[in-house]
């Protein structure tokens, strides 16, 4: 509430996008959206995925049943675990994509990320991406402790511009979030 709105309209990308939950929540926060991409390498939370923007009838719409690095590949993942699915050593092998390889012209608005821990990966590999088109990221701080420091470090270094905050969103320090919004928004 105390950050400045998001300019209007938003062409999302949500890296772990779960069952569309961030999605549904702008949405009915009457946050208008002209395109979104959506990340989420779970399968069942996948089908889940496809259903909320289906019923949000958010058109363009891009899914991918992929997680996000500095690079194409696959990595291992533990599926099944709902919001907790994860590449942490599982027994599955998933693609593995990086947002500047996939998304070269997509320009977004903004960029979420809630990734297990693959986050400084991911911003990595959306380098080209940040530095053209300056989005607002919103990236999950609380997988891994070094991440408090390490992940504001890197998006002030990949965009000198950001303002970066740190807002609380739930309870025992999950959901703590590191947004990086662009100084011309002020």
């Amino acid at each position: 509430m105390d950050l400045p709105g998001l300019p209007e309209p938003v062409r999302l990308i949500d890296g772990g996008a779960f069952v569309g939950d961030s999605i549904e929540a702008m949405v009915r926060a009457g946050v208008r959206i002209e395109a979104v991409a959506a990340f989420e390498p779970d399968a069942g939370n996948f089908v889940q995925l496809k259903d909320t923007v289906t019923r949000l009838e958010l058109a363009p719409a891009l899914l991918f049943p992929c997680g996000l690095l500095d690079r194409a590949g696959s990595a291992r993942f533990q599926s099944g675990l709902g919001a907790a699915s994860g590449s942490y050593g599982g027994e599955e092998s998933i693609p593995m994509v990086s947002l500047d390889e996939s998304l070269p012209e997509f320009g977004p608005t903004l960029i979420k990320l809630d990734i297990e821990g693959a986050e400084p990966a991911a911003l990595a590999g959306a380098r080209q991406m940040i530095t053209a088109h300056s989005p607002r990221l919103a990236v999950c701080l609380y997988h891994t402790p070094e991440h408090l420091w390490e992940l504001p470090r890197l998006m002030k270094e990949l965009n000198p511009s950001y303002r970066l905050f740190l807002r609380y969103h739930g309870h025992n320090g999950f959901d703590l979030v590191a947004y990086a919004i662009p100084s011309s928004d002020f």
